[in-house]
């Protein structure tokens, strides 16, 4: 089963700074189709798929974004960089991880100016933005 690597990789690099890019983003397409929403959402909680953006054809049977980017099969991953360049595709398991780790921003200096960019909402040298991280809300202690 792919659901816990991408788990795993979405919650070790979603923050993460890149050479190309700010931050991991995963975007679910499913290949249930109709009537299978409630099967479908109830996988989403169970398998805590927790990224923002999921689409599958659970109501009508027509999946525009599987016929978009070509999914045939289940798992398919299309690895993105922030220029919209297609890296890799269908790489599963810990090649992902490893496929995310080497694109990764290395340099200290560079690391500091994204961060500081990033915190402060504005912009980097080139004109790029850097997305705001959201802070975790504390848990309240009663």
């Amino acid at each position: 089963m792919e659901n816990p690597h991408v788990v795993s990789a979405w919650k070790h690099y979603k923050d993460g700074y890149y050479t190309k890019g700010n931050g991991f983003e995963v975007f679910s397409v499913s290949l249930d189709r109709a009537g299978a929403a409630n099967a479908w959402k109830q996988a989403i909680q169970t398998d805590s798929l927790n990224w923002k953006w999921h689409v599958g054809a659970v109501d009508d049977g027509n999946n525009p974004a599987a016929n978009q980017y070509q999914v045939q099969f289940i798992p398919t991953n299309v690895v993105i960089d922030g220029e919209g360049k297609v890296l890799a595709t269908d790489v599963h398991g810990p090649a992902l991880e490893q496929l995310l780790d080497g694109l990764v921003e290395k340099d200290p200096a560079r690391i500091a100016e994204m961060e500081k960019a990033r915190n402060g909402g504005t912009k980097l040298p080139g004109g790029k933005s850097v997305k705001k991280v959201k802070k975790e809300k504390a848990a309240k202690k009663s």
